[in-house]
């Protein structure tokens, strides 16, 4: 069986609840700050439960970020999205709907300043 690149890298990038330490990437980066953005509409077609996955991630320290994208706010699960985006400062989800490219492109590069490559 052919393992996906992108899943050994995810896999090794998240940690998984019963890590002792969600704060250390091999042990190096404590005061790191793990960080997900999805980008979608909400729609799932797969088996497991998205919401059950964001909890177990947001329990490990991993922050998400939810942007939903579609057309219009109408075409996308605004109510899954905020239920799997972890809470702001404020207690408020950290979800945004976008329609188009350019403020796409905007909320990205607002974002990327807390980025860091590792």
């Amino acid at each position: 069986m052919r393992i996906n690149p992108l899943a050994s890298y995810l896999k090794e990038l998240l940690v998984e609840p019963a890590d002792s330490n969600p704060g250390k990437r091999n042990g190096n980066h404590s005061s790191m700050t793990r960080r997900v953005i999805l980008l979608t509409d909400g729609d799932h077609n797969e088996g497991g439960s998205p919401a059950k996955i964001a909890k177990r991630l947001k329990n490990a320290g991993v922050i998400i970020e939810c942007i939903g994208i579609a057309g219009q706010s109408s075409e996308v699960n605004e109510t899954l999205l905020k239920k799997i985006a972890s809470l702001d400062e404020q207690g408020n989800p950290r979800y945004c709907f976008i329609g188009d490219t350019a403020n796409l492109i905007k909320q990205y590069k607002k974002m990327s300043y807390h980025i860091k490559a590792i």
